[in-house]
């Protein structure tokens, strides 16, 4: 398939997994970045020349990201990256969720996320919501457009 250079990357991308809110590439250098998906945001970058790893796979169950070359490898990050990968809550944390929602957190922020993936022919990234689907840009952030809104309700 076409390759084509992100923003954050100097070299092509060669692989892309999608966890909950998140998503990680691997690029041709053996660089990994972790992308917030609504944003398009870099969250951060991994410098993984000493695996070279030719797979990666979120494993949103655990909160790691598995990276396979010779060996199987497992990056941890911390409890705000395994949330975002989509690792099940604590019970703390799941009290902390719901007085947040009480407090007012809007639906599009609330929605739980459903796909995300890089399109291979304009090297553009799609990601949908249970509240719309979003093409993203990737000059800027902002740029991205909402391309599918249900009915409220």
């Amino acid at each position: 398939g076409m390759k084509a250079k992100l923003s954050g990357h100097s070299a092509n991308v060669m692989r892309v997994s999608a966890g909950q809110k998140v998503f990680f590439t691997l690029d041709e250098a053996f660089n990994g970045i972790l992308w917030d998906g609504s944003t398009l945001v870099s969250l951060q970058t991994i410098n993984l020349s000493t695996i070279v790893p030719r797979q990666c796979t979120c494993v949103p169950e655990h909160g790691t990201i598995c990276l396979s070359g010779r060996r199987l490898n497992f990056v941890e990050g911390n409890e705000a990256a395994a949330e975002k990968l989509g690792k099940p809550l604590t019970k703390e944390q799941q009290a902390k969720t719901l007085a947040k929602h009480k407090e007012g957190a809007s639906l599009k922020e609330s929605a739980a996320p459903r796909f995300c993936g890089l399109a291979e022919s304009r090297a553009s990234i799609l990601s949908a919501t249970e509240v719309e689907v979003r093409l993203h840009a990737r000059s800027n952030p902002g740029l991205s457009r909402g391309g599918f809104y249900p009915p409220p309700g």
